[in-house]
């Protein structure tokens, strides 16, 4: 194993996955962390000591860890090292101007609120796009699913859906089942 690590050029993992009983025996040239602000500050560290330098993606205004525990939050595991490093190292971030995924509707929420609509569209193509639905799946929609319709009308380019009454349906349905086999 160790042979074809040293051989490969390029070697990829989790987070989680850098803790293997393997990685711990290299020292790589470069780590790249992708979605760094939503790892906790320790597994960031961990992983980091395995390589000499390192780049750090993420977006710390939209996604940071997510933590369960009330202590741990209050306790700062919240804030990313991403975070962290960012803001006491501001001329080491880069800011990516263009977006190459979201149409214009979906991505304008954020570019507002986080960006001051800084983010552009990296070509119209993007900024105009839209999910092309078959006509054949929409028209083999139960009635019971009425929001799907609405997805192929072209003006609706997002939508929000609340799923609440649907969740708890199905899980009435599922705890009814249960009842009914003697398992509650």
């Amino acid at each position: 194993m160790k042979k074809k690590v040293e051989e490969t050029d390029l070697v990829c993992t989790t987070v989680m996955g850098a803790f293997n009983q393997f990685i711990p025996c290299f020292k790589f040239e470069f780590c790249v962390l992708h979605e760094a602000s939503l790892v906790v500050e320790p597994l960031a560290i961990g992983t980091l000591l395995y390589s000499k330098r390192f780049i750090m993606t993420g977006d710390y205004y939209q996604l940071n860890p997510v933590i369960r525990s009330a202590e741990a939050e209050k306790r700062g595991m919240s804030i990313s090292l991403f975070r962290k490093l960012c803001e006491q190292h501001p001329y080491k971030v880069i800011i990516l101007r263009k977006q190459y995924r979201m149409n214009d509707h979906i991505a304008s929420l954020s570019n507002q609120i986080a960006y001051r609509g800084l983010i552009k569209h990296a070509s119209p193509e993007i900024q105009n796009q839209v999910l092309d639905i078959k006509p054949s799946i929409i028209s083999a929609t139960p009635l019971s699913i009425p929001w799907l319709k609405e997805v192929k009308l072209p003006e609706r380019k997002v939508l929000f859906i609340n799923i609440d009454n649907l969740l708890n349906k199905t899980l009435q349905k599922q705890l009814n089942a249960m009842r009914n086999k003697n398992y509650l």
